[in-house]
């Protein structure tokens, strides 16, 4: 009986490994790659139990891209103000989705 319990812990873990979505991660002041031109065989993916997130914006003059995983209210929740402009934000639910222009 404790054998079925195990087995059944590590096949449910196996399984939502298996079926997370995977989201780019990185911050282009962080990283150049994440950028305007980004370069996804650069930027190291991961597992997200949300959605990706990928974002452009100004922040006291610099523009800054960031790509992540998060809830689906970070972009009506973000909004711009007199020291982030130009706010673009979109999230998706696909795997690597949040490549590309935002």
């Amino acid at each position: 009986m404790k054998v079925l319990i195990i087995l059944g812990l590590v096949l449910s873990v196996i399984i939502q490994i298996a079926f997370s979505l995977k989201c780019y991660e990185c911050i282009n002041f962080k990283d150049s790659d994440c950028g305007a031109k980004f370069n996804k065989n650069e930027v190291k993916a991961k597992d997200c139990n949300k959605e990706c997130v990928k974002a452009t914006y100004t922040y006291l003059g610099s523009d800054f891209y960031h790509r992540k995983c998060d809830d689906a209210s970070i972009c009506s929740n973000w909004k711009a103000d007199d020291t982030t402009k130009n706010l673009k934000c979109s999230t998706c639910k696909t795997d690597l989705c949040n490549d590309g222009e935002v």
